[in-house]
């Protein structure tokens, strides 16, 4: 959501979207299909955080499988880099499932 399509009043009246919308303004986040794609944080809850809710510890394989199909598939697509970034974000997010789980 653009700033300038913002309602005017009180900050506690402000709606998540517009938070993120002003957050990403301030720091000057910009378009980020590996962190922050934009088709998967259109809701309230993120899909990947979605994908924990539904699998619950059967999480840490879809993770695994995320790593495998990105650095799978790297050298094959447009940007390989994109996609290593990606397999890197999948797999910073197990070793951050597996340390929440001790280990």
């Amino acid at each position: 959501m653009p700033t300038n399509d913002i309602k005017r009043g009180s900050i506690d009246d402000i709606t998540p979207e517009e938070w993120n919308s002003l957050n990403d303004v301030a720091v000057g986040v910009r378009h980020d299909p590996v962190n922050r794609p934009a088709h998967y944080t259109t809701s309230e809850v993120e899909c990947i955080d979605y994908i924990h809710m539904m699998l619950g510890s059967g999480v840490n394989d879809y993770l695994r499988g995320q790593v495998y199909k990105y650095m799978h598939r790297h050298q094959l697509k447009g940007s390989q880099l994109e996609d290593c970034k990606k397999a890197q974000f999948y797999l910073s997010r197990l070793i951050y499932e597996l340390e929440q789980q001790g280990g």
